[in-house]
């Protein structure tokens, strides 16, 4: 099995020490210090070793691969540490927070011959990879994201959670944006909070409402083709307009999650890296406007 070591463990960095717990050999958790997640870790995770300083994890020749689970602002120097380390690299999103960091750290794992990959769930959601099935070479013409939520506080709402449908919009469509419209940014707990982008192009018009202040959770995505054809996208189930009803055609029962991890995994195995250098500058250009 691959072996990796995990740097974070936050709530996020929780759970993917669970699923990869599953799925491979982890030997290694490095976090700031922390008595409660000590203490978490030793009663679930008795064999894994903990560390406060991540380079103790690089100089272990036994580790494969690093997972990043850490603050945005240092994915970019872990990531191109763990990889001049000569590790393969999973790194949270977004990769970095400029296009030349972004375009320096595929550099390096082309070099070395590493698998690199940025972990956005919702392109392994099985709802996900139907809907492109269902979609397939009817090329959208709109596409609506609406995401509501509570939480997520400790980092800029575009930085943590619109790049998941900026992505979105790039993986369906192909093509960047032409241009981009902020039609409404309002703050409750942060100076953005509630926000909504339109992503223009020639060939698609998109738009993107995010509201992290919602006490209702769920995440929709609507979109039409150019034959006409409407599909939704709503938590974990497809849905179908016909004849103005909505009619549910799929229903996901897998976790996100154990699904991504799972595709990286392959990727180290397969020697195959996934091929989203495009999408990951497009995302860090975008992120340099916020």
């Amino acid at each position: 099995m691959v072996s990796v070591g995990i740097i974070g463990v936050g709530n996020w960095g929780k759970n993917l020490l669970r699923v990869f717990d599953k799925l491979s050999t982890v030997k290694w958790t490095a976090y700031k210090e922390s008595k409660e997640t000590e203490r978490w870790i030793k009663e679930h995770y008795p064999a894994v070793r903990i560390t406060r300083e991540y380079s103790e994890i690089l100089n272990d020749k036994t580790v494969d691969a690093v997972i990043i689970s850490t603050p945005i602002s240092t994915h970019y120097k872990i990531a191109k540490d763990a990889l001049a380390a000569g590790k393969h690299v999973f790194v949270e999103k977004p990769l970095a927070l400029n296009k030349n960091e972004v375009k320096e750290l595929y550099d390096l794992a082309r070099k070395k011959k590493l698998v690199l990959f940025v972990g956005y769930i919702f392109l392994y959601h099985p709802c996900y990879i139907e809907l492109k099935k269902l979609v397939g070479n009817d090329a959208p013409v709109m596409i609506e994201t609406d995401w509501k939520k509570y939480g997520s506080f400790g980092e800029s709402i575009f930085q943590n959670l619109a790049v998941h449908d900026w992505t979105l919009v790039y993986d369906l469509t192909g093509n960047p944006p032409d241009s981009f419209v902020m039609k409404t940014k309002k703050g409750v707990k942060t100076d953005a909070d509630i926000i909504s982008l339109s992503l223009e192009s020639k060939k698609y018009n998109a738009t993107i409402n995010i509201d992290r202040v919602s006490k209702k959770k769920e995440k929709r995505v609507t979109v039409k083709t150019r034959s006409g054809k409407e599909f939704v996208w709503k938590d974990n189930t497809i849905l179908v307009s016909e004849k103005s009803r909505l009619k549910p055609i799929f229903r996901n029962e897998k976790e996100p999650l154990q699904e991504e991890v799972a595709a990286f995994l392959s990727c180290i195995k397969e020697g195959v890296s996934p091929d989203d250098a495009d999408s990951n500058i497009f995302i860090a250009k975008l992120s340099e406007k916020f």
